[in-house]
């Protein structure tokens, strides 16, 4: 349901008398696009545009695996929902309007689970909050997305009535316990390009200190954690599986330090 044909529609609708590209992705106009982050050095890097449709299909593909979020409760709903935004908003499928029309497209998500998901009282926290997500500046994947499940906590109220309360049924949920390859492979990317980026800023801060300075060694112990590999948004829920996992378990890549001659 919340595919990408689904998106193009709402997109069209918010924005067909400000646009005459309204409702058209970056994938129609070849369009990549980057943003600064608040930090220096930082930079919130999209999904690139020839990835939009398969990348949007493997993430609604997935929601749809889950029910559509229904059957949990405002916990467990509040930390897929932050999962799924983040991974909406890294697709960034349009040029602009994709921060009012992932808001649209997740109160219609809230409300068919039996939710509602408005985020207009607190606005100005919703850009830094999926921001930080996006960027994934700590080597602490709760750190980054933490932020934006916060905001979430804060403004997801439970809808009233019989056919509100029949969505957020137990026996609705769906719960994974690993992501689809498709999205695993996402989540892979994702996690490389902000790793790399993280290890250059802090490879350049390092160039500046001496060894033996604390910050020099605080400088160090980050880059360290940074190329550690970790699972993006997946630790917190749903459980991991105890039995055998359908995706093959791989050894953490050798990084290995070269002296230039």
């Amino acid at each position: 349901m919340f595919n990408e044909q689904y998106a193009r529609q709402l997109h069209s609708y918010l924005f067909q008398d400000v646009y005459p590209w309204a409702g058209e992705t970056r994938a129609d106009r070849s369009f990549q696009g980057q943003k600064k982050g608040d930090r220096a050095g930082y930079f919130m890097s999209y999904a690139h545009y020839r990835q939009l449709s398969p990348d949007l299909a493997a993430v609604s593909g997935q929601l749809s695996q889950e029910n559509n979020l229904k059957g949990l409760d405002k916990g467990q709903f509040v930390k897929r929902a932050a999962y799924y935004l983040d991974h909406y908003n890294h697709i960034h499928a349009f040029r602009e309007g994709n921060g009012r029309t992932v808001q649209v497209l997740f109160f219609a998500l809230g409300k068919q689970a039996g939710y509602k998901v408005d985020l207009t009282p607190e606005f100005r926290e919703f850009n830094p909050a999926r921001d930080a997500a996006l960027i994934a500046e700590s080597s602490n994947p709760r750190n980054n997305i933490g932020r934006l499940e916060d905001l979430l906590a804060r403004l997801v109220k439970p809808l009233a009535g019989k056919e509100a309360e029949q969505a957020r049924h137990p026996s609705q949920a769906r719960p994974l316990a690993e992501p689809t390859l498709a999205v695993a492979r996402i989540e892979a990317l994702r996690e490389l390009k902000a790793s790399s980026q993280a290890v250059s800023i802090r490879l350049n801060e390092l160039r500046q200190t001496k060894e033996g300075d604390p910050l020099h060694n605080a400088l160090f112990i980050n880059i360290q954690r940074h190329i550690t590999p970790s699972r993006r948004g997946w630790s917190a829920w749903p459980p991991r599986c105890t039995g055998r996992s359908r995706m093959p378990r791989r050894p953490p890549p050798k990084w290995v330090m070269v002296r230039r001659s």
